[in-house]
């Protein structure tokens, strides 16, 4: 079985209730796939901690929702890289406090910013604006 079929088959294992809304699964990471609901949410699930981190819900504020939908990529590409805010700063030129800022939801990043991060975590910008498009 795929990692992705585990990772459908948790969801409905520990949301039931989401998973009775005929959820669109989209794989974006190994553990990880974001998960729109036929309600208009939009969220994300992982296989480390099991939990569906809701990113938007119809009518939210879409900035608010970029922030949250940022934070959760950057902490997991964090995690799966096994690296400190104090080394993706060094390794970005990206001040810690900014870091603290989109981890916490404070901050919105730079096209710029993006970049340095998505070339420090080794994945593509598109991993982290995509989510962007599912918003709008």
């Amino acid at each position: 079985m795929s990692l992705m079929k585990y990772l459908v088959r948790d969801f409905g294992v520990y949301y039931p209730n989401e998973n009775s809304m005929d959820p669109e699964f989209l794989d974006v990471d190994p553990g990880l796939m974001r998960v729109r609901l036929n309600d208009g949410t939009t969220g994300y699930f992982n296989n480390m901690d099991f939990l569906f981190k809701v990113v938007y819900r119809d009518g939210d504020d879409v900035e608010k929702a970029w922030k949250r939908a940022f934070a959760i990529l950057l902490d997991y590409r964090m995690t799966m890289k096994c690296m400190s805010q104090m080394e993706l700063s060094e390794a970005t030129g990206i001040s810690q406090a900014s870091l603290s800022g989109y981890l916490n939801e404070r901050r919105i990043p730079t096209a710029i910013a993006i970049a340095k991060i998505a070339k420090a975590v080794g994945v593509s910008t598109s991993f982290f604006t995509d989510c962007l498009m599912d918003i709008l």
